[in-house]
């Protein structure tokens, strides 16, 4: 048995900080670097084999991600892992890792907006990370850089894990803007090669 339980616990450690870690971080490599070298010897399995305990097995990537993300938090599941990147969603269980493509012409981004308490986040994880703001109204507003085109502009509510989020074309770089009951707060992001899917530093004041 521990033998089994082993490599999806060093997998949802790593993955932990990697969808709790700012870039940069000396650990989060390391700790990178040791579930890669353990996810080799650990099965590789199709997205359906995951996802087919939580009845996602028949789902596009779309659909997977928006499920897992917008799941209440007492309903998550405790052996899945699923990190959002630019360009795929990783996939994790005692079992073994997959992968899904992400749509060639969009991503996915989550942000927390938050008044007293955050924590840097770099890549989004369905099912673990959680914000301050759980089910609350707000109002927001994405813009791309440069040609200021608004993208998203409505009221919405926030999941229950304290994230809101948006699939977002490709390659570009923008604001994301919140307000709620008053407080007003925006931070910056980009689905580039080399961004985040995990927006924390969104303060309202």
């Amino acid at each position: 048995m521990r033998k089994t339980q082993f490599p999806f616990l060093l997998a949802a450690v790593t993955l932990g900080l990697a969808g709790c870690a700012s870039n940069g971080d000396p650990s989060t490599d390391t700790a990178t670097s040791a579930v890669e070298t353990q996810s080799q010897e650990n099965s590789q399995m199709t997205p359906a084999d995951i996802l087919a305990p939580y009845s996602l097995e028949d789902r596009n990537v779309d659909d997977v991600v928006d499920a897992l993300d917008q799941m209440p938090v007492n309903e998550r599941p405790e052996d899945l892992i699923a990190s959002v990147r630019i360009d795929q969603l990783e996939l994790s269980t005692n079992e073994g890792n997959a992968a899904m493509d992400m749509p060639k012409d969009k991503t996915y981004v989550s942000f927390a907006p938050y008044v007293d308490s955050t924590h840097p986040c770099t890549f989004h994880s369905l099912t673990t990370c959680q914000g301050e703001m759980r089910n609350a109204p707000i109002h927001i507003k994405i813009t791309e850089s440069g040609s200021n085109r608004v993208l998203v502009d409505e009221r919405v509510k926030t999941f229950d894990n304290g994230f809101y989020g948006v699939w977002l074309p490709r390659d570009i770089e923008g604001k994301i803007e919140v307000t709620h009951e008053g407080k007003t707060g925006s931070a910056d992001f980009s689905t580039k090669a080399n961004g985040a899917t995990c927006v924390t530093d969104l303060k309202l004041s």
